[in-house]
């Protein structure tokens, strides 16, 4: 049986790339396309000044982003439409419930999808591996902690 060489010694180990966190930080909010509520700005504003959009690679991801902004815009108008008219006549003449609520649903499951996809709920964070306001301590903090306690 053959023994593994010890980690130093091992050759094309693949290294993470480190990226600077606070450049990300001080980036501008992309602007938000087209007419929409100001339900969806105020989302819009809030997510990229949250610690979360420090994680998004705004080349990359920002196509995911405005569908997600821009099916909740959808979403909030189909809701207030909906919302006004709950049950309809249906075509045989009996009262159901307005078919804009089945639009909701898949609507509702694609939020939930590219939610799921940039991490914007705690369980998707932790399966993505994004930490948010619980940076790791590093050994020398943790030592410091132990020293102050002496």
């Amino acid at each position: 049986m053959t023994k593994a060489k010890p980690v130093e010694q091992r050759e094309h180990r693949i290294k993470p790339k480190i990226v600077d966190i606070e450049s990300y930080k001080k980036r501008e909010i992309p602007e938000l396309a087209g007419r929409n509520l100001k339900k969806t700005k105020d989302w819009w504003n809030s997510f990229w000044s949250s610690d979360l959009s420090s994680a998004i690679d705004i080349k990359s991801d920002l196509p995911v982003i405005q569908r997600l902004a821009s099916l909740m815009d959808e979403r909030e108008r189909i809701f207030k439409q909906a919302k006004k008219d709950r049950l309809v006549v249906g075509s045989q003449g009996q009262v159901v419930l307005n078919p804009l609520y089945n639009a909701l649903l898949k609507i509702d499951a694609e939020i939930r999808n590219l939610e799921d996809r940039i991490g914007l709920n705690p369980k998707a964070r932790v399966s993505l591996g994004i930490q948010i306001g619980q940076a790791k301590k590093s050994l020398a903090d943790l030592n410091s902690e132990l020293d102050i306690q002496d």
